[in-house]
């Protein structure tokens, strides 16, 4: 970690007397420290910060509540207090004990972060649009100290469910290698001798081997390693823990009586519905199947890149057998719902879109599912999705592909509650844990949906078969409601861009770039092209 950035406060107030104190607005959420002069202090003087995300520093409720600095002054010449031994998650300060007046010149906010280089960049016509964007970059920004955390303040925990979410839309942004091959390393040491992994990493023995669900960052971080980076290593060095792992949950966790169905102690996280029964909508196990179901097919996926035939084919078994389960246990083909292992009062989107997302749905039932997710959506909902981190992941991923681009779009930019447009109408600067501002206002873990902006509105994709961007897709999705849009990515092949403007008369110009040594495929309403290194244009006709 290090000192990345700094700037002063767009606001000081001197209230007042040393019990009023002066405060500070530092202009945005962030993670790190102030740098306070203090050019009237006297020896002796006791100098106590208060830090937090609210306008009140001094809120004991708020989750950052409590974080504090204090410095004795020496009354010399020159003389700064500042904290480098821990980092603060705020907005807010309060500076206690001070008596002279301090302006925006004596104070400057210090952003502190491991230092990871900026790959990606995306901007478009709509500025809420680009507020969700920057909001998920900096959260993210925000919690890389070391390990990913959950939030600078409360925890610092390197939650792994955050990780499935996150380290994706990440590696858009960042140059994430060196640090999630550190954290795969973090991972597995939590790792019992049976096979069971910690849901948070580095480990403090919070219910390890009681979740398939947010332990699975062990097996999706090194997918998102391998598809941005074409890193097939540590497959390779984990292999053996990625299997007992998997053979762990398998025997542990699998629930006899409904084989298939996964036992878990958490599940989709801040989704706008309530729990019932200590469970999240659908229930806790029916979410963590579903995503059992995309590791296992992962883990087979990467039996095969390696030439491991015979674990290749038992992993591709256990998938099958856990989407049977699936569709026996938790699918009513009769409304064409997913309704999970807990009996719940409503439609519930996050078992739908993932079973879409993932595979799960019977062929001959894709187009009900599918219309039942969209009136939920559409009609039931008013264009808002009430799904928490696992359902966003999925949903602007699913739905941009299956020919809803316009809604897609409308449900991140809708102004009321619960969307992301709403949240930045409510002035945030960071994503929130959540639709509320009742927890942390520096979360990333809902941050998935900032990969829409990439790989589905610009639409630089990479190729499966072709890891790394060795191959590219381009698969842009154009909106009536923008004029335009932009996205670039610095990959390991050199700068992939992607742009489209809306001319006048309501046709689409699409113009990219395709780095040296590679190729791409792109895929437009008339058709598929193949491309090589170069500038090419395009003119798209709705």
């Amino acid at each position: 970690m290090r000192k990345v950035k700094s700037y002063p406060p767009v606001e000081v107030v001197n209230q007042g007397g040393w019990r009023n104190g002066i405060w500070v607005d530092a202009g945005t959420q962030l993670a790190g420290w102030l740098r306070i002069k203090l050019p009237e202090a006297k020896k002796g003087d006791q100098i106590l910060v208060y830090f937090g995300e609210h306008e009140n520093p001094e809120d004991v409720n708020q989750p950052a509540g409590l974080q504090q600095m204090a410095y004795v002054a020496k009354g010399e010449p020159g003389e700064e207090a500042i904290c480098r031994f821990t980092y603060k998650g705020f907005r807010y300060a309060t500076i206690y004990g001070y008596n002279g007046k301090l302006t925006k010149d004596d104070i400057e906010v210090i952003e502190v972060h491991s230092d990871v280089p900026l790959v990606g960049s995306f901007e478009c016509s709509n500025e809420v649009a680009n507020a969700v964007h920057d909001i998920c970059t900096k959260s993210l920004r925000f919690n890389l100290h070391s390990i990913p955390t959950d939030c600078p303040h409360r925890e610092k925990n390197g939650w792994m469910g955050d990780a499935v979410t996150g380290m994706e839309f990440g590696m858009a942004n960042y140059d994430l290698a060196a640090l999630m091959t550190k954290y795969t390393r973090d991972m597995f040491d939590t790792q019992n001798p049976d096979g069971g992994l910690s849901i948070i990493a580095p480990d403090n023995n919070y219910n390890r081997g009681k979740s398939t669900l947010w332990s699975s960052a062990a097996v999706h971080v090194p997918w998102y390693m391998y598809m941005y980076y074409g890193d097939t290593r540590l497959f390779e060095q984990y292999w053996d823990k990625m299997m007992l792992w998997v053979d762990y949950s398998w025997e542990n966790n699998n629930m006899k009586e409904m084989d298939g169905i996964f036992q878990e102690v958490l599940g989709d996280w801040v989704t706008p519905l309530p729990d019932k029964d200590g469970q999240k909508p659908g229930g806790n196990a029916a979410n963590a199947a579903l995503n059992f179901h995309l590791v296992l097919k992962r883990k087979s996926h990467m039996a095969g890149i390696l030439g491991y035939n015979k674990d290749q084919k038992q992993l591709a078994a256990q998938a099958e057998r856990v989407k049977t389960g699936i569709n026996r246990w938790i699918y009513d083909p009769d409304s064409a719902e997913y309704i999970g292992d807990v009996p719940y009062n409503e439609y519930v989107p996050i078992l739908n879109v993932c079973a879409l997302d993932y595979g799960i749905v019977p062929e001959a039932d894709i187009q009900r599912v599918e219309d039942r997710l969209i009136h939920n959506i559409v009609e039931e909902k008013e264009n808002h999705l009430y799904g928490g981190i696992f359902a966003v992941h999925s949903a602007y991923e699913y739905l941009p592909k299956h020919g809803y681009a316009d809604l897609t779009y409308q449900l991140i930019v809708e102004p009321t509650w619960p969307s992301f447009g709403w949240m930045v109408g409510e002035g945030a600067t960071t994503l929130w844990e959540g639709y509320t501002r009742e927890s942390s206002d520096i979360h990333h873990f809902m941050g998935a949906v900032d990969n829409y902006f990439y790989r589905h509105l610009a639409g630089i994709n990479f190729d499966m078969d072709e890891p790394g961007f060795r191959k590219i897709i381009f698969r842009p999705n154009f909106v009536k409601d923008l004029d335009h849009a932009r996205a670039s990515y610095q990959s390991i092949q050199g700068e992939i861009k992607a742009a489209w403007t809306q001319t006048s008369t309501g046709k689409f110009e699409y113009h990219v770039t395709v780095p040296p040594n590679t190729t791409a495929e792109l895929l437009l309403p008339d058709g598929t092209r193949e491309l090589v290194a170069g500038d090419h244009l395009f003119m798209v006709n709705l």
